[in-house]
């Protein structure tokens, strides 16, 4: 980002091991199953309710695991070259609706494409993806800037219904409403990532116009109130942030920080996980999860507020992880409102099996910032990484057991003269290094269970660090478990992603004491 205080690391200069590693290189696989693929790629269940969803989700999440791990997708170009032919006469999925008329889903759908365009387009730079990416806006989104002005927001249209694919249930004026309440802002993801790439011409301002004001009319809305779904409501705060980046104005990052704050006030689950929609506490979606870590991580970039750190690792490790499942796909879990938490439903492989892509891939991007002459490490990973601090070449080694220990060693070589480590410390904060005269820096730190009052709810619930904790109905299944401190026979909330067997994900835990 732009305008903010720390800058990322470049994602293609960093190679992660041990936990991330072994995650991405499962998601990785997932995503090279035939449904992901063409033909079968453009010919899912979704293709007509959710024109342009399916595609684009699975190819920004093979874009941009391509980019985190270096490795080749089997299918990304292919599939690439193969959308063209797909696109209707006007250059974009699905029906044509007479205008003014809008179908929420299909631009929701049309908001993943986006990003999907933008990040290949990054990723390759072939012009022939920035004439996909116009003919999305010019023929889709610019012609329905007067419609969205009248996006229907009387909370009786829309109250309750739905189910874990969103539907379209009903039409109201101009617009086609889905019962994924306000996913017709998802697009702000896409649209703000189209302008930060498009070359400067006519059509560019109109888009920043039209992004302006749809913020607004964001803005405008009562997500409570609405009960707006939250994966919705975080995708377009993730658009909000990004057009801060753009553009410098403050305003848009007041914005962010107030709606992550409602989010985690009125949508957050105990463990770190979502509500699908603001006040329903039905199901968590993996999808809503990884925005969360997202505008958690961007929000501390932007501001260097370390509040944001806590919240980063605590949704990364008991949320983001807990819901990857042994395939490598992404499931949904259900909201703990009882004190227990179970899985919901094993995988949602139409949708958070591929936002999981981006997720990890962020958790990889996000591993190393940079402020002046110091490393910042919000999350201890083991990694490599090659940054510029300060205008030197610094290369780091880090190895970890974190978060199950807070223990971790790293080696800084290069030009390491006057470069400093930061690195976040469950319940010490950013805690700042100095590498000896090897480079070296070593974090050996002692985490006891303690209890604390519940994020949700009533109740307390039991942390090592920032890592959650449960009490399983079978301990005996678990391979790692916790007991010290006075306590037996607890497991990490995370620690599935250990185990080849698909019985811890139906296992249940007691997490609230």
């Amino acid at each position: 980002m732009k305008n903010s205080v720390l800058q990322f690391a470049d994602a293609q200069k960093v190679r992660h091991g041990g936990v991330l590693a072994d995650r991405l290189a499962r998601q990785t696989a997932r995503l090279e199953s035939d449904m992901y693929l063409p033909p079968l790629l453009f010919e899912s269940q979704s293709i007509d309710t959710w024109p342009g969803d399916w595609e684009g989700r699975a190819m920004l999440s093979q874009t941009m695991t391509a980019m985190a791990t270096g490795r080749e997708s089997a299918s990304l170009d292919e599939s690439m070259a193969q959308l063209a032919k797909k696109m209707n006469e006007r250059g974009y999925l699905g029906r044509i609706l007479p205008h003014p008329e809008a179908d929420e889903q299909q631009l929701s759908g049309h908001g993943w494409l986006l990003r999907a365009l933008c990040a290949y387009y990054a990723y390759r730079g072939l012009d022939e993806t920035l004439f996909l990416i116009e003919g999305v806006l010019m023929n889709l989104f610019l012609p329905l800037r007067e419609t969205y002005r009248e996006y229907p927001t009387d909370p009786a249209l829309r109250l309750g219904g739905g189910d874990m694919s969103g539907h379209v249930f009903a039409a109201t004026g101009k617009w086609h409403l889905s019962t994924d309440t306000g996913c017709a802002y998802i697009p702000l993801d896409g649209l703000t990532h189209a302008y930060s790439i498009y070359p400067d011409c006519p059509m560019k301002v109109a888009l920043g116009e039209m992004i302006a004001e749809m913020i607004d009319q964001f803005l405008a809305l009562d997500p409570v109130g609405m009960q707006l779904q939250t994966h919705a409501t975080l995708t377009a705060t993730r658009g909000i942030l990004r057009m801060y980046s753009v553009t410098g104005n403050e305003r848009y990052l007041t914005a962010a920080k107030r709606i992550f704050d409602l989010y985690v006030a009125h949508g957050m689950t105990v463990n770190y996980e979502n509500q699908n929609w603001f006040a329903r506490p039905e199901w968590t979606e993996p999808c809503a999860v990884v925005d969360s870590f997202m505008v958690a991580a961007q929000l501390f970039a932007a501001t260097g507020e370390e509040k944001y750190l806590p919240m980063v690792n605590r949704i990364l490790y008991n949320g983001m992880l807990r819901t990857q499942r042994e395939n490598g796909g992404f499931g949904c879990d259900t909201c703990a409102t009882d004190g227990v938490l179970a899985a919901h439903c094993y995988e949602a492989f139409w949708c958070c099996s591929m936002r999981g892509g981006e997720g990890l891939s962020a958790c990889a991007h996000y591993a190393y910032m940079i402020e002046g002459n110091t490393v910042v490490v919000p999350y201890m990973t083991e990694s490599e990484a090659d940054l510029t601090v300060g205008g030197k070449q610094v290369h780091v080694s880090a190895k970890t057991e974190y978060p199950y220990a807070c223990r971790a060693s790293y080696t800084l070589s290069g030009e390491i003269s006057g470069v400093s480590l930061a690195v976040y410390i469950p319940g010490q904060g950013l805690c700042r290094f100095v590498p000896d005269k090897n480079g070296c820096v070593t974090i050996d730190e002692q985490l006891h269970i303690i209890k604390e009052k519940a994020v949700v709810g009533k109740g307390e619930v039991l942390m090592l660090g920032d890592l959650m904790l449960g009490k399983p109905q079978d301990p005996a299944i678990y391979r790692n478990r916790v007991m010290r401190d006075g306590y037996r026979d607890l497991v990490p909330l995370c620690d599935c992603y250990l185990l080849e067997r698909a019985d811890v994900m139906t296992e249940k835990l007691q997490i609230v004491f």
